[in-house]
């Protein structure tokens, strides 16, 4: 049995994996066997070599920012990750999918603003800020604007259809709270971008989001077992579960 005065760290995967499925996120985030371990998909290898890209392309004078610079950025993190590293089956399934990178690069490149210098730019770091007794945010940043009223805009990117939905509206309001800690300026939009249809989703946040956001978090985390054991971590579909696929893509023989 864990203690409940210990800190949680609560970020918008981490949350949604416990509601997706609560032995998943055993799995991922206590089995000291399988902790913090997933096998790699190609679809998440894009989005990865897409962001990065975009956060290179950013960092770059604004005269520097080409068509054909974001195209090489993308081949040099194309590089550190291919093949059967990536997850891809074949050398026909990652041009596929490495064409799919190329398009949605250059819709960004000739759709959105390429002038534009987020504050914060997908960073690698992972920002913590208090928001309740033993209760942190957490999370990785895909853009945040200053806007001319000096208040932010939070940003994140989606790069497909495999991207999931979220529902219970936990990510940019989470997200939000933790802007406005760290820059101490408003948020008042937050947006998802679509990169491959290049449709943006936006909404203002009102008053008293943050109170909301808080509260619903700590609702999810009150329902997460206090304990290190799998068996308090239950999988209502059992043995129909498909969460857990990724333990045999691993190699592992567990059960779910």
């Amino acid at each position: 049995m864990r203690a409940t005065t210990i800190p949680f760290f609560a970020s918008p995967y981490k949350l949604s994996m416990f509601l997706e499925c609560p032995r998943k996120y055993w799995y991922y985030y206590i089995s000291e066997e399988t902790k913090y371990k997933q096998p790699e998909y190609p679809y998440f290898t894009v989005g990865g070599h897409v962001h990065d890209t975009l956060k290179n392309f950013f960092n770059l004078d604004k005269n520097l920012r080409t068509r054909e610079k974001i195209l090489e950025i993308l081949e040099t993190f194309w590089e550190t990750k291919s093949g059967r590293e990536g997850g891809f089956e074949s050398k026909e399934e990652e041009e596929l999918y490495k064409r799919r990178a190329k398009k949605m690069l250059l819709k960004f490149f000739e759709s959105e603003d390429i002038k534009a210098k987020p504050i914060l730019w997908h960073s690698q770091s992972n920002p913590r800020v208090e928001v309740a007794t033993n209760l942190f945010f957490t999370g990785v940043f895909d853009r945040i604007d200053v806007l001319p009223n000096d208040a932010l805009h939070v940003i994140d990117y989606k790069t497909g259809k495999e991207d999931a939905v979220d529902k219970r509206n936990i990510q940019l309001p989470l997200y939000a709270v933790l802007a406005e800690k760290i820059f101490r300026k408003p948020v008042i939009q937050v947006s998802y971008l679509n990169l491959e249809s290049g449709r943006w989703d936006t909404k203002g946040l009102e008053r008293g989001y943050a109170f909301d956001i808080i509260g619903r978090v700590q609702e999810i985390v009150a329902q997460i077992p206090r304990s290190d054991e799998k068996e308090d971590f239950v999988c209502e579909y059992g043995n129909r579960c498909f969460h857990c696929n990724y333990l045999k893509e691993m190699g592992y023989g567990l059960e779910t």
